[in-house]
């Protein structure tokens, strides 16, 4: 009992962690523009310039406590002996692999991009989310933090620490399921949070079948890209056949997947046969 308490523990300490450095850089930021434009602009105006700068630069400010988490991270590790790099596993990838995950990715990114055009209809809080997205990514350092320094800082959390945290003491089905729902969760809106879920699920999967946090790096970033700047472009000049097009998608991802998963169940057989001669 004591080590599953420690297990939740240390996972609630990076969530938190990082939760309340989001919303101090947030808070800051609203001081800020508030500062900018007092005086400039009149009182009943105020508020909405404040929520126009955060909403502009909304990743810029994540990706900021993003980092400063970092750094936490390094120096919580640090005090237990440990390295973050090592508990990562920042390994070297093959080209090979790298060309497999940056193929799978796409061919994910395109069927979830189609579902979010086939359903945002039917989540209206989305509609925001997506304005969000959109307006934060519109500058050059909004879209370098968007697409490619949070991803790198989410996959250190979500699959460095809190998935290997999970599998250090549970089965490693369960493991996975759970990073992706916590991953899910911390999205906080519902559409978003599912697509999430699955990448999430796909991304651990990357991770334990390549044994280095690179690739769900690369996945990440290459989903993000394709998911953001690429096929809602494409897709709006096609958003008719939205639908149907998330057919030829499916079978891109499940062609992906399966040679994936016999990676993974490799890999998983490994991982239990050296469980089980330490135990014994």
């Amino acid at each position: 009992m004591k080590k599953y308490l420690k297990m939740v523990g240390n996972i609630f300490m990076y969530s938190i962690i990082y939760f309340v450095l989001q919303i101090a850089a947030i808070f800051a930021g609203s001081i800020f523009y508030a500062i900018k434009y007092a005086g400039k602009v009149p009182n009943e105006e105020l508020v909405g310039k404040i929520q126009e700068g955060i909403t502009q630069n909304t990743f810029i400010f994540v990706a900021t406590a993003a980092i400063v988490t970092l750094v936490i991270y390094m120096l919580i590790l640090r005090n237990k002996e440990e390295n973050l790099w090592q508990r990562c596993k920042f390994e070297k990838l093959s080209v090979k692999q790298y060309i497999w995950i940056v193929l799978g990715l796409i061919s994910l990114s395109f069927v979830s991009s189609n579902v979010v055009m086939s359903t945002q209809h039917l989540f209206k809080s989305y509609e925001q989310v997506s304005k969000s997205i959109a307006a934060g990514s519109a500058s050059f350092l909004g879209a370098i933090c968007v697409l490619i320094l949070l991803p790198i800082f989410e996959e250190v959390l979500f699959r460095g620490l809190i998935f290997n945290e999970l599998r250090k003491h549970i089965n490693i089905i369960i493991s996975v399921a759970l990073q992706a729902l916590i991953f899910g969760l911390f999205h906080g809106n519902m559409l978003q949070g599912i697509y999430t879920f699955f990448l999430g699920i796909i991304l651990a999967i990357i991770y334990v079948w390549s044994k280095s946090i690179w690739a769900p790096i690369v996945g990440h970033i290459v989903y993000n890209i394709m998911g953001i700047i690429v096929f809602p472009r494409i897709l709006n000049y096609s958003i008719k056949f939205a639908t149907i097009l998330i057919i030829p998608g499916v079978i891109a991802s499940v062609g992906f997947m399966i040679p994936l998963y016999l990676q993974y169940k490799r890999s998983y057989e490994e991982l239990s046969n050296v469980d089980a001669s330490i135990q014994s």
